[in-house]
């Protein structure tokens, strides 16, 4: 493998990491916003008192 090659799979290899690490925080982006969303939902159904809204 020449330097170039070698340079070249470092970078993508470098890129995949990036990416990895994205996908995780979008995961916990989606759990938080499926936990806002369970909340949301809770406060339609059920009558909630002013310090619980609080």
């Amino acid at each position: 493998m020449n330097k170039e090659e070698q340079e070249h799979k470092q970078f993508l290899e470098q890129q995949l990491q990036w990416c990895k690490k994205r996908d995780c925080i979008l995961e916990e982006i989606e759990v938080k916003l499926h936990e806002m969303k369970k909340i949301a939902q809770y406060t339609l159904d059920n009558k909630l008192t002013a310090i619980e809204l609080d």
